[in-house]
């Protein structure tokens, strides 16, 4: 199929390195690589040691490790590092996606979460959400009403981009729950986690609440490293990992 057009990069595309002025950024300020050596005493030498051959095809293990220890109980073999979030995106989309399948979508969203599975032959259905009194809401019993019995995969991102709305715990345990009986992949982008307000804001993956829910994770958000590049899936689901793996290579 020919994808359909990725408007939001095609925008900077044209304007991102061009306008004197760029207020439309989407991560925290970045840093120089000499900022980022700072944090760490050794890090220049060690940098010096990098050995720049192939690595594993799930990601070098220190990585992977490095990763599993910002979430509870996560393992460094539950994590499959990529190059940028939006190939994690991709890979799963169609690792757990079919033509004839059916995904369902939080929205607005960042495109690629809608793009993608439509991009592996599924039906996409938007599940939209509200402006009211000053926020955004997502209606859970619309979700659950939207799921067939063809549907494969819901897509969900907490904290949200664009609109800053995250779910409670106890809503993000109902789509857990919701997903699991009736079979159904979930996917959460947490691009966004670590930009709350306050620790005690912080939701806990959704690793940490499902053994088969599947979770992206990057450094360009949060850490303010778009430039590395890095993104990595996590999940318990070992056979998702598999399929991911698979897609990825």
């Amino acid at each position: 199929m020919i994808p359909e057009t990725f408007h939001i990069e095609r925008f900077f595309a044209g304007y991102e390195f061009s306008t004197p002025h760029l207020l439309a950024v989407s991560d925290c300020e970045s840093m120089r690589v000499g900022d980022l050596l700072d944090l760490e005493p050794g890090a220049r030498e060690a940098l010096d040691e990098v050995w720049l051959g192939y690595t594993p095809s799930e990601g070098g293990r220190e990585l992977r490790e490095a990763v599993a220890a910002t979430v509870e109980g996560l393992s460094p073999d539950h994590v499959l590092i990529h190059a940028a979030g939006v190939e994690v995106i991709f890979t799963l989309a169609h690792a757990v996606l079919a033509p004839g399948d059916h995904a369902v979508v939080q929205a607005p969203c960042y495109q690629a979460l809608r793009s993608a599975p439509a991009m592996a032959g599924a039906e996409v259905e938007l599940w939209m959400g509200r402006a009211r009194g000053g926020a955004w809401r997502w209606e859970l019993d619309e979700l659950e009403a939207a799921i067939r019995p063809e549907t494969r995969l819901i897509v969900i991102n907490t904290p949200h981009n664009p609109t800053g709305h995250q779910f409670t715990r106890e809503e993000l345990e109902r789509v857990v729950a919701v997903c699991a009986s009736r079979g159904v992949q979930l996917f959460v982008d947490e691009a966004y986690r670590g930009t709350e307000h306050a620790p005690e804001d912080r939701l806990p993956s959704v690793t940490e609440l499902s053994d088969d829910a599947a979770a992206l994770g990057l450094l360009s958000k949060a850490y303010g490293l778009p430039g590395l590049r890095l993104g990595w899936l996590s999940s318990k689901n070992d056979d998702l990992l598999d399929r991911v793996a698979r897609v990825k290579d």
